[in-house]
């Protein structure tokens, strides 16, 4: 009998060291992962609740790291994008000034223009007024013509 209970007593012990083993792993595993370790594979194996444990864990582990890949990967992407849209923006603002600068001149130019036809249009009326001027001095000196010559 005593024999028996000495190989109980060392199932029993193997047993709870197995276990033991495999829960300090998973332990360990899993706190791997909670300091950002996503790399983490167990090698405890075993059908079974530690064994399906650490699977679990190894599968969790490893979605979470490609699903981190993938957030990795967008925010390359939504960089670039970003740089890009940078770019054509500063081109954007670049055209926007030019063509600020461009209108005006085509107002300075506008101004100068309407400058030019006020002073033709001034210069016109002043020569109207000279032709007129000039139509009075003539019949007056028609008059004066007709008078000397129909003098007796």
């Amino acid at each position: 009998m005593l024999v028996a209970v000495l190989i109980g007593c060392a199932v029993a012990y193997a047993a709870v060291r197995r276990i033991t083993r495999g829960v300090r792993a998973v332990q360990d595993g899993l706190e791997r992962v909670a300091a950002g370790g996503l790399s983490v594979r167990l090698s405890v194996q075993g059908d079974d609740e530690i064994g399906r444990m650490a699977t679990a864990l190894d599968t969790a582990a490893g979605t979470m790291a490609a699903t981190v890949e993938e957030i990795v990967s967008s925010a390359d992407a939504v960089a670039a994008s970003s740089e890009e849209l940078s770019a054509s923006s500063a081109q954007i603002s670049a055209s926007a000034e030019e063509t600020s600068a461009q209108s005006g001149v085509v107002a300075g130019a506008a101004e100068e223009v309407s400058r030019s036809v006020q002073t033709v249009a001034a210069g016109a009326e002043e020569m109207s007024a000279s032709i007129r001027e000039i139509a009075s001095n003539a019949a007056e000196a028609i008059a004066v013509a007709d008078k000397a010559v129909s003098a007796p």
